[in-house]
């Protein structure tokens, strides 16, 4: 679930949005829509937080049955998104199988699979926005 947006003059790029969110005195976590940084409200209720670990469990099982040199990420880093550059999303669990990785980055490289959980109270905004 996500709060209003925070002002903004302009619409930012996912790099500008990088920059700001480092220099964000508080611990909030931040998604960028449309250009427009809107701060995430916490914490997530323990049904979405099971559905959550179940997919991230049954996801890193596949990956490494399969033999596959993929990496399982949880909430937490970003995706890159839309078009425009104008958007950075947090899925609730990503798949990479990029070859190079840095573990300083807060935008997770080429995702192949991406899982949002889609809460009663926002589901037409996580299924349609998101």
């Amino acid at each position: 679930m996500r709060t209003a947006a925070t002002r903004t003059e302009h619409r930012m790029t996912v790099g500008e949005f990088l920059d700001w969110s480092e220099e964000q005195a508080d611990d909030a976590r931040y998604e960028l829509v449309a250009g427009v940084p809107l701060r995430l409200m916490a914490p997530d209720n323990l049904r979405h937080a099971q559905i959550q670990a179940n997919a991230s469990q049954a996801l890193r099982r596949s990956v490494a049955e399969a033999g596959l040199p993929c990496r399982v990420y949880d909430a937490g880093p970003g995706v890159a998104v839309g078009a425009d550059g104008d958007e950075c999303r947090i899925r609730d669990v990503i798949v990479t199988c990029a070859s190079e990785i840095d573990e300083t980055a807060h935008l997770v490289p080429e995702p192949v699979v991406v899982v949002e959980v889609a809460s009663p109270s926002t589901r037409l905004a996580d299924v349609n926005d998101k």
